[in-house]
């Protein structure tokens, strides 16, 4: 990207020159400007916008935090003991814990609700 001596006019380079076997390889591809520091044009970069960080390590459901008992739940299963020497790790196998807690806690709290709502479906859409 250009930018004139004012500020005030902007030219953009935005094409990429690629084939369809580099299209290939990226399902999801972006262009980014960055700031220009030492020239009057903007460095861009050619990017794949997907960053797969791995499966959320847990849902979390405001609701649950109307209910006294999700703090004692979360709590217990927090100061459950670890084995590992590596914080990181420690911090890890915690949050699966919580996560363990929280899903058989929210099944015996909750675990009726999916039928519920199954049957509220069928109520609505059969006109009743």
């Amino acid at each position: 990207m250009r930018i004139s001596d004012d500020g005030m006019k902007f030219s953009k380079i935005d094409r990429f020159l690629v084939d369809n076997t580099f299209l290939g390889l990226w399902d999801d591809l972006s262009v980014i400007a960055l700031d220009r520091h030492l020239s009057d044009h903007c460095p861009l970069i050619l990017r794949d916008k997907f960053i797969d960080f791995g499966p959320k390590p847990f849902k979390v459901f405001y609701e649950w935090f109307n209910y006294d008992e999700v703090d004692k739940v979360i709590m217990e299963a927090w100061s459950q003991p670890i084995r590992g020497s590596r914080k990181d790790c420690n911090f890890r196998d915690r949050l699966k814990n919580v996560k363990f807690a929280l899903r058989d806690w929210s099944a015996i709290k909750f675990g009726g609700l999916d039928k519920e709502i199954d049957v509220l479906k069928k109520k609505f859409h059969s006109g009743s």
